[in-house]
């Protein structure tokens, strides 16, 4: 139905509560990809530092494998780092703020677009 509408297909899967093991977060994002998704997202909570780092390696085992983009998040204050360096895991989209968050760790896109233009410039990378 949303390819005969020309509309994009985003799956997600969302935990609240945790971040599960990485390779269940890999099979999430592929799971969206084999369901005919034209994008697929996975949003988590980190619970400790080590879980944010799982997320990110997720991101980025299931880039190497699926042709989709995809969108990995860890959410709140200790998972605010992957809004600004996800895109070198493998992310390809993310959200900033205009004027306020609507949930805790939500970065304004004002810092987000100096963020990303450090990176950029740091690897010598062409804006998209």
């Amino acid at each position: 139905m949303t390819r005969a509408n020309e509309v994009l297909l985003v799956l997600s899967y969302h935990n609240t509560g945790y971040t599960p093991g990485l390779e269940f977060l890999v099979q999430r994002f592929l799971e969206a990809e084999r369901l005919g998704a034209d994008v697929a997202q996975v949003q988590v909570l980190p619970r400790e530092r080590g879980d944010v780092l799982t997320l990110l390696a997720a991101t980025a085992a299931a880039d190497d494998r699926s042709r989709i983009p995809l969108i990995g998040i860890s959410t709140g204050p200790l998972g605010s780092v992957t809004r600004m360096i996800g895109g070198m895991f493998g992310s390809r989209l993310m959200f900033g703020v205009g004027e306020s968050a609507s949930a805790p760790g939500q970065i304004p896109i004002g810092d987000l677009v100096s963020v990303y233009d450090i990176i950029r410039r740091a690897h010598g990378w062409e804006m998209v």
